[in-house]
């Protein structure tokens, strides 16, 4: 998200308690003074006829203009405005920390976090800035990193649910998810009405083996938005962890009605009807998925296991090995896979998966 010159953002979040109200406030007041720094700058210098007024005319619509390319999504533009904004005004901080957004938006982390740094050292309160930095820093794979500046931004605003998101996201990445729980549980009751929340909620639930709480997350997350095509797939994933292969198949059936090309909800359902021995069934999803995306490997490999399930050995060698070209590690996997118990001592098995 820009932050508007015109209009500043705060903190995003609404304020829930009298610490979160408090602390809501001093955001608020950190970026109006952000603002009004610059807009009393340039009045001074119009009203004192300084000769750099002209400058700072000009880095104010350079400023717009990179605002409206950035909003409509032009961000190599936005990135260049910007740029000449802080040439023309260095001391321009806005610009640095949109820039960054923008830096951030283009997976150029590195001078996006260059950009925020220079925005912290100056307000180091910000809880925007610090929660952009951390964001730069879990999509560069610095997950320490994001989860010190998620925690940061927390405690300059308690009341923002959307760092707790993160810093669950942060521990997910760590393989924290007892920490991730507690967060993701957190937020849902900041914002008990957030899909996102209670989808991610799930996830920490289904990470730790609580399929059973798991799945009271992602109905919740359904009763919200029940056009989420996210939340009926990853149920029904959950469903066929569970065994609960025909809540499995509704689930993956409203996903395919949402979405007619997701081909990854056909793979799932057709591991469904083979888990059922509904073998017909499932060799036409894995059809379809392979017709969707020909190089997904697991519904190559789903459908070998149905034909061998069937003692159809030349089917399951041809198609297994078409897995195999597209994913070499399925080799490993089809060792010790009981569908594949029927050709465990077959020459040509053991050849293609040596």
């Amino acid at each position: 998200m820009f932050v508007d010159f015109d209009r500043s953002a705060l903190t995003g979040s609404k304020p829930k308690g009298l610490k979160a109200v408090a602390s809501w406030l001093e955001n608020t007041v950190i970026h109006v003074r952000l603002v009004f720094k610059e807009w009393m700058k340039v009045a001074w210098l119009f009203l004192s006829g300084s000769p750099f007024a002209s400058d700072y005319r000009e880095s104010k619509n350079a400023y717009r203009r990179a605002m409206a390319h950035g909003k409509k999504g032009d961000l190599d533009q936005a990135i260049s405005d910007f740029t000449i904004v802080i040439e023309l005004n260095p001391s321009f901080t806005i610009a640095y920390l949109n820039r960054g957004v923008a830096y951030r938006m283009k997976s150029r982390y590195e001078q996006a976090i260059a950009d925020f740094n220079r925005v912290i050292e100056l307000f180091p309160n910000l809880s925007y800035t610090v929660s952009c930095r951390g964001d730069a820093y879990l999509y560069k794979g610095d997950y320490e990193l994001a989860k010190a500046d998620f925690a940061r931004a927390i405690f300059l605003d308690p009341g923002g649910y959307d760092n707790y998101m993160k810093l669950g996201n942060s521990c997910i990445a760590l393989g924290d998810h007892a920490q991730a729980l507690v967060n993701y549980q957190k937020a849902v009751q900041l914002e008990p009405g957030c899909m996102e929340a209670h989808c991610n909620l799930g996830h920490a639930y289904q990470e730790t083996g609580d399929f059973k709480r798991a799945i009271e997350e992602y109905t919740r997350a359904i009763e919200i938005n029940p056009k989420s095509i996210e939340s009926y797939f990853i149920r029904g994933w959950v469903f066929n962890q569970m065994e609960e292969y025909d809540r499995a198949i509704v689930d993956y059936n409203r996903a395919i009605e949402l979405k007619p090309d997701l081909a990854e909800a056909y793979c799932n359902r057709g591991l469904a009807y083979l888990k059922k021995g509904e073998y017909d069934r499932a060799i036409v999803d894995y059809d379809r998925t392979i017709e969707l995306d020909p190089k997904y490997a697991a519904a190559w490999y789903n459908k070998a296991c149905v034909y061998a399930l069937r003692s159809e050995k030349e089917k399951a060698l041809k198609e297994l090995s078409k897995a195999f070209e597209l994913n070499a590690k399925l080799k490993e996997e089809a060792v010790k896979d009981g569908d594949f118990a029927g050709l465990k001592e077959d020459e040509d098995f053991k050849k293609l998966v040596s």
